[in-house]
Formats: C-alpha cells, structure tokens, sequence
C-alpha cells in the first residue's frame, strides 16, 4: 500500500473479506528506494482471496483480491 511522507507510522489493517475482526497491520513507514523515497505498508504472508484494508478504524478498501504468488498494490497517496 503506497502512503504520503505524512503517514509515516500511520497503523494500517488488512483483514479477510467478511471477518472485519481478524485485522493484523503494518505502519507506513519510510522505504529508501535509487533515486526516491516511497513511504508503504508491506504486508507479507496474506493469504491469497479478498480481504478489507483499514486505516484509522475506517474500511478504506473492500474486496480487494490477492492472488497468490503476486504482488497486490494500493495507491493511497491522493487520499
């Protein structure tokens, strides 16, 4: 999930889609990158299907499918 330079340590949950209780999170931290910085919450091992993305208690993205062995991108620097 791609975030803004202020959202740095911002908590960021992903839960399966239909149980908003199992969240687990990462904080969007700074990622030093050759010639730039990007500011992300990675999240590893997640089991591939739908699930839900939160910030600040908020469902920010629903449905979200992961595939397994893939990599799966939010843009979340406009909002």
């Amino acid at each position: 999930m791609h975030g803004r330079a202020d959202q740095i340590d911002v908590p960021v949950e992903i839960s399966p889609t239909g149980d908003d209780a199992a969240r687990s999170h990462q904080h969007i931290l700074e990622r030093p990158m050759p010639g730039h910085t990007a500011y992300a919450a990675v999240f590893d091992r997640i089991e591939q299907g739908s699930c839900t993305l939160w910030m600040h208690n908020e469902a920010r993205a629903r449905d979200v499918t992961i595939e397994g062995g893939s990599v799966t991108e939010l843009d979340w620097r406009a909002n």
